[in-house]
């Protein structure tokens, strides 16, 4: 029995736009992270959605509530959803870590399959604690069409492992944009991937930033 599973990345955070690595620390959406929540609404507003799963950090919640709200759904917070623990990195500029630790830093951006963050947590221990966390959740809800509201490495891993099973892949691994929505469909033992990085409901925000950067 075919289960659905809507992964979402969280809006915009206030350390993504400073440029920082922010692990597993608890920062707040941006102003913009806010609007393109708000926008998220109308993705989900034609499907019939059974469970909404989170990481319990604050900007994934925050970005899934107004959907949550629209739905009528509990936000069920699951700490195995969270961001790679990322050691010696966390709260640091991406210039800093390159810097102060290139040889880790350019495996993890080349090579994330085999690459570790100095410190912390390694790409495989990240996708083998979601990966469980997913089975639990499949096995909850067989049949059912669920929303999975996490962060880019986590939902990184579980794009790969429905792209190349065995995991061993080499080449770089494309962050998901923030808001943006993945599609798979877990049945048989397998996850087939459907979409990957819908934005297309973020549109008049996406040619908002277009323009004033033009």
């Amino acid at each position: 029995m075919a289960t659905i599973l809507y992964f979402v990345r969280h809006g915009e955070s206030v350390t993504n736009v400073d440029g920082i690595f922010t692990g597993q620390l608890d920062f707040p959406l941006s102003e913009l992270g806010y609007r393109q929540a708000d926008l998220l609404v109308n993705y989900f507003k034609d499907v019939k959605i059974d469970k909404i799963y989170a990481s319990d950090l604050g900007r994934t919640c925050a970005t899934i509530a107004p959907t949550a709200k629209e739905h009528n759904l509990e936000i069920i917070k699951d700490k195995r959803l969270r961001e790679v623990y990322a050691g010696n990195w966390q709260g640091e500029k991406f210039t800093y870590i390159q810097e102060n630790f290139n040889e880790d830093y350019i495996k993890w951006r080349t090579e994330i399959v085999d690459a570790r963050c100095t410190g912390g947590e390694s790409f495989k221990e990240l996708s083998e604690r979601v990966y469980q966390a997913l089975l639990d959740i499949i096995s909850e809800n067989q049949g059912k069409t669920v929303i999975v509201v996490s962060h880019s490495n986590p939902i990184k891993t579980i794009t790969l492992r429905s792209e190349h099973p065995t995991m061993t892949d080499k080449e770089k691994v494309v962050a998901p944009p923030n808001t943006s929505v993945t599609k798979i469909i877990y049945e048989d033992g397998k996850f087939k991937l459907i979409n990957k990085g819908d934005i297309s409901h973020l549109e008049s925000i996406n040619k908002e930033i277009k323009q004033r950067f033009a």
